[in-house]
C-alpha cells in the first residue's frame, strides 16, 4: 500500500480507493473499497514498519487531502465566508480522524501550526506539497509532529 501511495503522491485517499477497485484494461469495478477500508490498511501497514513510516503516512495522506480539497493552493488568510475555510476545516478534520488514536493529538498539532504558520507568512499563498518530501511540510513536521518536551 505504501508503494501505491508513493507513486501517485497527491492522489487523495477517495481517488486511491477508486483507482484500485477498477480493473483499468475492462473498466469493471473489481471491489467496493472504500477510503475508510484503504486507510486503515496503510496505517496498519505503517504501524508495522515503525514510527518513521507512520509519520510518513501521515505527511502522504496530507499531501492527498490537501490537493483533493484545495486545488488552488494554501491562502494566507481563511475567512469565515469563504468556501474554501469550511474545505479546511472539514479535510483537516477527517486526516485527523484517519490516524490512529495515538497519533491524533500529533496531527492536530501539525494542523494548528500549519494554521499558524501561514498566519505568520511562513506558508506562501498558493503552496501545494508536491509529495511527502516536500521540504516545508517535512519542516512543520519535524517541529511539531513529536511530543514537545
Amino acid at each position: 500500500m505504501m508503494g501505491f501511495a508513493d507513486a501517485n503522491p497527491q492522489a487523495s485517499l477517495e481517488a486511491m480507493a477508486q483507482d484500485l477497485s477498477t480493473a483499468h484494461e475492462t473498466g469493471i469495478d473489481r471491489a467496493d473499497l472504500c477510503a475508510e477500508q484503504l486507510v486503515r490498511v496503510w496505517r496498519d501497514e505503517a504501524q508495522r514498519r515503525g514510527a518513521e513510516a507512520v509519520e510518513r503516512f501521515s505527511r502522504r495522506m496530507l499531501v492527498g487531502e490537501l490537493h483533493h480539497d484545495l486545488p488552488e493552493g494554501w491562502r494566507t488568510n481563511w475567512p469565515r465566508s469563504d468556501p474554501a475555510t469550511s474545505r479546511l476545516a472539514s479535510m483537516t478534520a477527517d486526516w485527523i480522524c484517519n490516524h490512529a488514536e495515538e497519533d491524533q493529538h500529533a496531527a492536530e498539532r501539525v494542523c494548528d501550526a500549519m494554521i499558524d504558520e501561514g498566519r505568520a507568512g511562513g506558508i506562501p499563498p498558493g503552496w501545494l506539497p508536491a509529495n511527502a518530501d516536500d521540504p516545508l511540510l517535512v519542516e512543520i513536521f519535524r517541529l511539531h509532529w513529536r511530543e514537545p518536551r
